[in-house]
Parts: structure tokens; C-alpha cells; sequence
């Protein structure tokens, strides 16, 4: 078990970390773990770092991950210097670079790499319940880790009800961004909004959303609404 102070006001005690998948978000919770000064233990079912897929990263994100380990006294430029070169480069950077930058760094304070695909956490736990481990999942949305403790995010049921909303509201060009919204809600789907060209005094023009709804969801608005 390690022990980390925090100032001079309280200790923070924590077990081993290990981390399934080392993608971005994986191999940045294994620097970041080991720069804390926590074993890591990574596993990964790719043997290299493959995805020659540009990313943009936006605002200081690095640079502020830097300013909390600062004030945490840990002694490491690693974040600011990756602040740095992203900056030079227009906060782009090549998912494989990151990933290799992650990986380097994790590896040079301790970390450990294991080449396995993980099926589940009880896999993981036997393996090292001996150290009462705290294991993250960082295998993405697809991985058979997570689709076999959570489930596929698939909607299985169909969409059999439809049901229209009527408001009045001031039209922007962002109407986009509703359907970004809708797209992740599992019982609804947005259709085509249907906007009526003519505006009152106020500038306010009558939409209706026509929405198709699972029969659960129905089930339930018909039951609330019921007096």
C-alpha cells in the first residue's frame, strides 16, 4: 500500500491500481497513477500501438493535469512538456504518438505492461486479490470486457409509438444540436421537425417534434397522465 501526502493537512492511502486497456484514456490514468506513486499494472490486447488517427485536443488540458500535480508536490514536467508540444502542433496529435508518449513515461516510473485481452473483472481480481486491487476498465465502448459485466449499448426494443410535441420557440441555426442530444436517449428517436414559417409579433414560430417512443416508455406516459 502506498501513502501519499497531500500538503501537510492528510494522507490519502491507496491499493494497486489495474488498468484493462491502454488506449488513451488507460495509458493517461497509468501515468498519472504512477506519477502519484501507486503500482500500475496495465493490460492491453494489442502488442503496439497501431491508430495513425490525428485527434485535436482542445484547451490546456495537459497543462492544468500539470498545475494539480504541482500543488500536489509531485516532481514531474511530463503534462507540461506534452502541453508544450501539443501546442506547437496546434493541440493535434496522432492517437498512436499519445499513446506511446503514455506508455514510455507509465513504464519509466514502474509500471508494468501485460500483452492479454481481459474478459472480465473477476479474471483481474483473482489475479491480484492479494493486493485488494482497484480495477479501472479503459477497454472502450465495444470492448468484450465491457459488453460482458454491462451489456451492448444496442436498442433492443423496437420504436412502435409515435407521439408529437408542440411548442413555440425563436429558431436558431442550432436546431443540430437537439438532435445530438436526442441520438444518445435509448426510448426516443427525433424525426424531422416540422417548423411553421410564420412568426408572431414576438419573433416566435409554432414546431412540432414528432418523436417515436418504445412501448415502455408509453406505458409510462400513459399511466402519469391518467387522472
Amino acid at each position: 500500500m502506498v501513502s501519499l501526502a497531500l500538503g501537510d493537512s492528510y494522507e490519502v492511502k491507496m491499493k494497486n491500481i489495474i488498468i484493462a486497456g491502454s488506449g488513451p484514456v488507460g495509458s493517461f490514468m497509468a501515468v498519472l497513477c504512477a506519477q502519484l506513486g501507486f503500482p500500475v499494472t496495465v493490460y492491453e490486447k494489442r502488442e503496439g500501438f497501431t491508430r495513425n488517427i490525428n485527434v485535436k485536443i482542445e484547451g490546456p488540458f495537459f497543462k492544468e493535469v500539470q498545475e494539480v500535480l504541482s500543488r500536489l508536490n509531485v516532481k514531474t514536467e511530463f503534462f507540461g512538456k506534452l502541453n508544450e508540444h501539443l501546442h506547437s502542433q496546434r493541440n493535434r496529435i496522432l492517437i498512436k504518438e499519445l499513446e506511446e508518449r503514455f506508455a514510455r513515461e507509465a513504464k519509466s516510473l514502474g509500471a508494468k505492461y501485460i500483452t492479454r485481452e481481459v474478459e472480465s473483472f473477476e479474471e483481474l481480481y483473482k489475479e491480484h486479490k492479494a493486493s485488494d486491487p482497484i480495477i479501472l476498465d479503459c477497454t472502450g465502448r465495444n470492448s468484450k470486457l465491457r459488453i460482458n459485466e454491462f451489456g451492448p449499448d444496442i436498442v433492443s426494443s423496437p420504436l412502435q409509438h409515435a407521439m408529437y410535441v408542440n411548442f413555440k420557440a425563436k429558431i436558431t441555426d442550432n436546431m443540430s444540436s437537439l438532435y445530438q442530444v436526442m441520438k444518445y436517449m435509448r426510448n426516443i428517436k427525433l424525426t424531422e421537425v416540422v417548423l411553421s414559417k410564420r412568426k408572431d409579433k414576438d419573433g416566435f414560430s409554432d414546431v412540432t417534434l414528432p418523436v417515436f417512443i418504445t412501448d415502455e416508455l408509453a406505458r409510462v406516459l400513459i399511466k402519469n397522465t391518467q387522472i
